[in-house]
């Protein structure tokens, strides 16, 4: 089988993943509701098994086309950061140079040469959320993703901006979030995922490092099948990486991906309940203990820190941090679209002697993404309504005119 190297993406064929709330797919960017296919895509948990999903008719699609050298439209996030930065900042990218870089010499090569059909066996990787329990409640987040929200928003229902956020999910939105949470009281994804053996195991939440009973099971696993698995948390750093590294032991690693969307006091206002300085603390403690072991940060690049990112890329640089962007694009009243043009023209200004640094590149970020005055308006509603107090003028001086 012949590899076009421009499109071919790993996700499809050795990985697994569900979502919030519960469906399954490949990756984390792909958006289903863009695809030409016309068969069935939503397979979600507790209703469907992964085996149900990993050869159904849709996943073997997307392998034959990204195989083929078919740029899909519900990859459209991924070909859109390739056009943005020549960096490997695409989750496309970066999950293709992860498994050629840590993998024996040419075993893909070998593995694609004796293929003649588009189904897979090999789960290599299984990235999935467990629960919504989180101690941050990110202004970018939602109730599926953090039961700080979840209280604060279901307490809140009837609030305008609130039923505007809901109305754009699936019905029963709330219900199917608490189905999904007694689903996996029974029969935990985490257990069934194991049956299959990957070789990698990523762990979302809520935030996976204060999820005991989930951190006390795989700290109980037998010692052979722990060596055979590598764990990876998205985490917020909030919690202790060293204590945590300690606790579960005998892994083949422990990898850290760091979710933070700037430093100090930015960071602390668009993830409620951060503290900046314990995470600094956290990761510089990592870093000084376990200088070898892979640690990166990943941050959402939005309206509120489009114009902040250098500090965080200027400080990821200084302790030798891989610095991942990912492009927000819900709720769309928090992604770039919600910028006016003139804070547009002065975020450009900014960083037109800073392009190297942060990677980016601003000018075609702002062209595929055009103001919205509806989302802008959404924006100030929702900023109106979660911070009554009104911080954010003080912290993102920027927007003084706007």
């Amino acid at each position: 089988m012949k590899i076009d190297k421009t499109t071919f993406c790993v996700a499809p064929w050795f990985e697994f993943r569900n979502d919030p709330m519960g469906e399954f797919n490949v990756c984390c960017q792909i958006e289903h509701d863009k695809s030409n296919f016309k068969g069935k895509k939503d397979y979600r948990w507790p209703h469907n098994s992964p085996e149900e999903f990993l050869n159904s008719d849709y996943v073997k699609y997307l392998r034959e086309n990204l195989t083929g050298g078919n740029k899909l439209p519900e990859c459209s996030k991924c070909w859109r950061l390739e056009t943005l930065s020549n960096d490997s900042a695409s989750l496309r990218k970066s999950l293709n140079n992860t498994y050629i870089d840590k993998s024996k010499p040419d075993w893909m090569s070998l593995y694609f040469k004796n293929k003649t059909d588009f189904s897979s066996n090999l789960l290599l990787y299984a990235d999935i959320t467990l629960n919504n329990t989180c101690n941050f409640s990110c202004i970018t987040c939602n109730p599926a993703e953090s039961s700080k929200i979840y209280t604060k928003w279901k307490k809140h229902k009837d609030a305008n901006i609130v039923k505007k956020l809901i109305n754009q999910n699936e019905n029963e939105y709330f219900q199917k979030i608490d189905l999904i949470t007694k689903s996996n009281e029974k029969k935990n994804l985490l257990h069934y995922i194991l049956e299959f053996k990957p070789k990698t195991l990523k762990l979302l939440g809520g935030e996976p490092l204060i999820d005991k009973k989930n951190l006390n099971y795989l700290a109980g696993l037998d010692i052979k099948t722990k060596q055979n698995i590598s764990l990876n948390f998205v985490t917020n750093g909030s919690k202790n990486l060293t204590k945590n590294d300690n606790m579960l032991g005998e892994f083949k690693n422990i990898l850290y991906v760091i979710s933070l969307e700037g430093v100090g006091k930015i960071q602390d206002y668009i993830r409620e309940g951060s503290n900046w300085d314990t995470i600094k603390t956290n990761i510089e403690e990592y870093r000084k203990y376990n200088p070898t072991k892979h640690l990166s940060v990943s941050c959402l690049l939005q309206s509120l820190n489009a114009y902040h990112i250098d500090k965080l890329a200027k400080w990821c640089k200084e302790l030798h941090i891989e610095l991942n962007y990912i492009i927000l694009d819900d709720p769309s009243f928090m992604s770039v679209k919600s910028i006016p043009p003139l804070l547009r023209e002065k975020i450009l200004d900014y960083y037109s002697k800073k392009t190297e640094e942060i990677k980016l590149d601003f000018n075609q970020l702002f062209f595929e993404m055009p103001f919205s005055e509806t989302d802008y308006k959404d924006l100030l509603e929702f900023l109106n309504w979660n911070d009554p107090n009104e911080n954010w003028k003080t912290l993102f001086p920027e927007w003084d005119d706007f």
